[in-house]
């Protein structure tokens, strides 16, 4: 028998590849020095500096494992479509608050 997490992870990963396939996809990694399997993949606080150049409609944020941090506000508006997903069964920790 599947756990509940199992199962939830499963629908995460349905969710990101039907996501992947019709929008942008981004990998946030913790440290710059983490490898990433795909680009763009950069630190969530480079997103944040740099919102209008990479959210666009149905994007989705994959976390790679690791503590993440938020040095700035992440404010998004005008995105009818927005996942966050982690690529893990657990999700990642913010130390910081993220505004959506």
């Amino acid at each position: 028998m599947k756990s509940t997490v199992q199962v939830f992870i499963g629908l995460l990963l349905v969710l990101h590849t039907t996501t992947a396939a019709s929008g942008t996809v981004l990998y946030v990694t913790p440290t710059l020095e983490t490898p990433c399997p795909a680009k763009p993949c950069h630190t969530l606080s480079q997103y944040a500096h740099n919102v209008s150049e990479y959210l666009t409609t149905d994007t989705t944020f994959v976390f790679l494992p690791g503590d993440h941090s938020l040095d700035t506000d992440f404010n998004i508006s005008d995105i009818s479509s927005l996942a966050i997903v982690g690529n893990t069964s657990s999700f990642p920790r913010l130390t910081s608050r993220v505004v959506c």
